[in-house]
């Protein structure tokens, strides 16, 4: 599984999340209000890369923080690696900050000791620049974790969020395509701004991607009439998805 496959995938669990939720409740939107939904999209949708196969990874539901940081670095190394009777050096346990739980850990378990490939946090609609800020400052512990026994080697950590537009009271309310545009672009300068604030948290060898996306719509073009608005005004909804993806290597899609 690469890093590549694994963004892809989450972006369709993502997009097919919200597309259920709009499907089971029209009225919905797709508006994502319980994340829980999203999380087990997503990771059902993990399984379905090709390259995924049982036994060689696996996609784990609320891991502990405390496992995987401390997987992110070598259990043991020798004192001296020039010496084969050297002793070894043994990982020292370590915690975040925050202590809890990952929404979903992928791990690579092909050798005796399990790898973590990425940690993906979820999180419903519109959620609050507190809840981001925390999940963000949490995965980004994972990269710069380091120990006796050597530093992460994690590659690949998500921020995953949803934001709807179907409240018909409020003025970010979306009805065509042009509006979309400029709630994607909205969207990803508010982002781009929250990133900008935490850019000296943020590892110089961790790349940063913002990927704006919709999760699932149905708009009218702008040219669009008032009696065609009127006949498809119960099925006008927006919900776009976003992605903050880090990664040690540049995901260029």
């Amino acid at each position: 599984m690469n890093n590549m496959e694994i963004v892809k995938a989450v972006k369709a669990g993502m997009k097919e999340s919200a597309n259920a939720t709009y499907l089971m409740d029209f009225s919905s939107g797709g508006k994502i209000n319980t994340e829980y939904v999203a999380t087990v999209s997503i990771g059902l949708s993990l399984i379905e890369i090709t390259s995924f196969h049982h036994g060689d990874y696996k996609i784990i539901f609320e891991y502990h923080t405390n496992k995987f940081i401390n997987a992110t670095v070598p259990l043991s190394k020798r004192h001296d690696p020039n010496n084969i009777s050297s002793k070894h050096i043994i990982r020292k346990n370590a915690n975040t900050k925050r202590p809890s739980r990952i929404d979903i850990a992928i791990l690579d378990s092909r050798s005796f000791f399990e790898t973590p490939i990425c940690a993906i946090e979820v999180k419903g609609n519109n959620p609050s620049k507190k809840l981001l800020f925390s999940d963000i400052r949490r995965n980004l512990e994972y990269f710069k974790h380091t120990g006796p026994t050597g530093s992460s080697s994690l590659e690949l950590a998500l921020n995953c969020s949803f934001h709807s537009y179907n409240d018909s009271t409020k003025k970010n309310y979306c009805t065509t395509t042009r509006d979309k545009e400029d709630r994607i672009r909205e969207l990803k300068n508010k982002y781009e701004k929250y990133i900008s604030e935490l850019n000296k948290e943020i590892p110089d060898k961790i790349s940063v991607k913002i990927n704006v996306f919709t999760a699932t719509e149905f708009l009218l073009s702008p040219d669009a009439d008032q009696d065609e608005y009127e006949s498809h005004i119960d099925d006008l909804h927006l919900t776009l998805g976003v992605m903050v993806i880090f990664a040690r290597k540049p995901i260029s899609n």
